[in-house]
């Protein structure tokens, strides 16, 4: 019988710090994200569960992020700065659709918001499929407090995946203090601050793990080169002799995990 439990895979929340100006109805300014955390995942069986009902997830106000409802034609569903809170409110939506170079979100078309210097598709809750095909839900927005700090609104963006391999741990060498890792359920993987747990710490949404591992049931577990079937022994096997290599469906092709088997 496998183990398993809950298992929070790494999945990448990165605050995308917005410069706001005081008062409600600003449109933030994005720079490049610089911190980040795991989403907890309940999987019973190592399967791909369905994605989570992002629409329900959004921040309040008077309109939805995922689905623009509540504005009208014209205008775009965006975070503003209210008493040191983000509040969903309807603002004059740009032209520019996602994937369009941008400065301010002021400029991006409904439904996105100015991140890293593109309009980036709106999701909430890590719904990953609201995203485009080759992304994932991986990256929250965050508004500047005056006079410094942040404060997160609850709609997250979609950035690509596939960037990188959780197998290899200087894939993201060219970007300070990151790993690859798991970022959903689907097994996609991206660039996403370094953790600092080791095999079988505990590890949690404030604790990832480090690189070439995955958050199971609470303590970081090994990743591992799955066996393939031409091969008859792991081509990377597990550092307990007592693991096997197991593949997920949730797991990239050719990862897996090192799992007891009873």
């Amino acid at each position: 019988m496998i183990d398993s439990r809950f298992f929070p895979l790494p999945f990448v929340a990165l605050s995308l710090l917005a410069v706001s100006a005081c008062g409600g109805g600003s449109s933030p300014k994005s720079e490049d994200p610089d911190a980040g955390v795991p989403a907890v995942i309940e999987d019973g069986g190592g399967g791909i569960e369905d994605p989570p009902d992002g629409e329900t997830l959004c921040g309040q106000g008077d309109c939805n992020y995922q689905t623009n409802s509540g504005c009208s034609a014209g205008e775009a569903c965006r975070p503003a700065l209210e008493n040191n809170q983000a509040i969903a409110r309807c603002q004059p939506a740009g032209t520019r659709a996602a994937g369009g170079s941008c400065s301010d979100s002021s400029e991006c078309a409904s439904g996105t918001l100015c991140a890293a210097g593109q309009c980036r598709t709106q999701c909430c809750g890590g719904d990953w499929s609201a995203c485009p095909s080759g992304e994932s839900c991986i990256r929250q927005y965050q508004l500047g407090l005056p006079g410094g700090g942040s404060v997160a609104a609850d709609v997250d963006l979609c950035f690509p995946v596939g960037t990188c391999s959780v197998l290899d741990p200087s894939g993201c060498s060219s970007e300070e203090n990151r790993t690859c890792q798991l970022v959903d359920p689907t097994g996609a993987q991206a660039c996403a601050p370094a953790g600092t747990a080791t095999t079988g710490a505990k590890c949690s949404k404030q604790q990832p793990c480090v690189a070439m591992h995955a958050c199971v049931g609470g303590r970081c577990t090994p990743l591992c080169e799955a066996k393939q079937p031409e091969s008859p022994t792991d081509p990377r096997p597990c550092a307990d002799p007592e693991q096997s290599c197991v593949h997920f469906d949730r797991d990239p092709p050719g990862v897996g995990e090192c799992t007891l088997l009873n």
